[in-house]
């Protein structure tokens, strides 16, 4: 079996980072691996490669040194990392991010179709930044930039559903509907 420089296994390590197959993505690091993978950054940032890092890699590194997420929490990061993040900003220098470029990035997402072709709902938008605004501020930790550029930034508001009353007026409206649609989907 080889590693990686980070100790990690290099049929797990594509799987984690996405470079591997589309059912090998869900796999991640165990906790072992992700402590390999945060002393391997420790080390890379001591010796200055953390200074001219991009945010196509900063997000990959904070998320390899986070050890104590749920499986689910960590899919999600690495989702929004691998899909929303990377193909906008991936480029980007850390030091030269700007809210200008996170602004962008919002407005982009909430208007452009998702890899499923739908658009973004407002409440993924703010997770996705949310996601961002997490990884930056251990950026900021690291002192690898002197602020987040993505605090402050402008998000879109989520519609809230409002919650209706059940009267009998409503009840009865609703239940020869229901009663309808039931029986047309029953098999004859």
């Amino acid at each position: 079996m080889t590693t990686t420089a980070a100790g990690i296994s290099r049929s797990r390590y594509a799987a984690w980072t996405g470079s591997g197959s589309a059912s090998a993505r869900a796999v991640t690091p165990t906790p072992r691996e992700a402590q390999a993978a945060g002393r391997a950054l420790a080390a890379a940032d001591r010796d200055g490669a953390g200074t001219g890092c991009t945010l196509g890699q900063w997000p990959a590194r904070w998320l390899a040194a986070k050890d104590a997420l749920r499986p689910s929490t960590r899919q999600g990061y690495a989702t929004h990392i691998r899909l929303y993040l990377i193909p906008q900003l991936g480029r980007v220098l850390l030091r030269q991010l700007t809210s200008r470029d996170v602004n962008g990035l919002l407005a982009t997402l909430a208007f452009r179709p998702s890899p499923t072709g739908r658009r973004l709902s407002p409440a993924t938008v703010v997770r996705i930044h949310a996601t961002l605004r997490t990884a930056l501020n251990a950026a900021v930790r690291a002192r690898l930039i002197p602020v987040n550029p993505a605090n402050g930034a402008e998000l879109p508001h989520p519609r809230r559903p409002h919650p209706v009353v059940w009267t009998a007026g409503r009840t009865a409206r609703w239940q020869p509907a229901w009663a309808s649609r039931s029986a047309a989907s029953e098999p004859s």
